[in-house]
């Protein structure tokens, strides 16, 4: 065929039609209201998560000796080391209780608290009494040195407690308020008294899952507002 011959095609209205260009998927991300609605539910997930994983993004505090804040208290004020509710932190002190209050599993068979084994213990939670102030030690039984002391001395007076744990105040809590009746109750604090929980047995270690589960609801706010934003944008330029 040479420049001057026309080639042989078919006219235009010959060629086949254009296959319909495939249906737009993603509901949500062309949506809106979805979109909003989507940031909306993530961010208020985030804000009733955020008091239970908060410790785990700041440093483990030291909240010094409960012994010495008494006398500390009357020579130098400043210098008590103050406690902050839901934290983690490092906390000194000696059991001032005679005899601890004990929360046992349910499904537990335990007879004698001190003629047992120690592994028999798993689950069982003591509460004390630290001497000073209102502070409330939560030790697991099963601890060796909780369970060896308790097994020479049958009382946990005058342990040692030096340990990491989550200090909290459970009256600022629905979910601590049984904590907080029982400890009043068996200990008679009057309810006029603020009293602190350290629980001994939890770790800001262990908040990591659900530390992922915020990391979550935070990386889908961030996409439900980011398309929000693009598809705003792109109808803006359409219209």
């Amino acid at each position: 065929m040479t420049e001057n011959e026309s080639a042989d095609l078919p006219d235009f209205a010959d060629w086949p039609e254009a296959p319909p260009p495939p249906p737009r998927r993603g509901l949500i991300m062309r949506n809106p209201i979805l979109l909003g609605v989507v940031a909306v539910m993530a961010m208020m997930l985030m804000s009733a998560y955020w008091p239970v994983v908060s410790p785990v993004f700041f440093e483990t505090r030291d909240c010094g000796d409960v012994t010495e804040r008494p006398a500390l208290r009357k020579k130098s004020p400043d210098k008590v080391p103050a406690f902050e509710n839901n934290t983690f932190c490092n906390l000194r002190g000696l059991v001032q209780s005679l005899k601890p209050l004990s929360a046992v599993p349910k499904d537990a068979e335990i007879e004698s608290l001190v003629e047992t084994s120690r592994e028999s213990l798993a689950g069982v939670k003591y509460y004390v009494k630290l001497t000073g102030d209102q502070v409330y030690a939560v030790l697991a039984a099963d601890n060796p040195k909780v369970y060896d002391y308790f097994q020479r001395q049958d009382t946990l007076l005058g342990l040692p407690v030096d340990a990491e744990g989550h200090l909290f105040d459970p009256a600022t809590s629905e979910r601590y308020l049984s904590v907080e009746r029982g400890l009043r109750s068996n200990f008679g604090v009057p309810d006029t008294q603020q009293i602190w929980v350290f629980n001994t047995t939890a770790t800001a270690s262990d908040l990591w899952p659900k530390a992922v589960a915020f990391g979550a609801l935070a990386l889908t706010a961030i996409l439900a507002l980011f398309g929000l934003i693009r598809l705003l944008l792109v109808r803006r330029r359409e219209s």
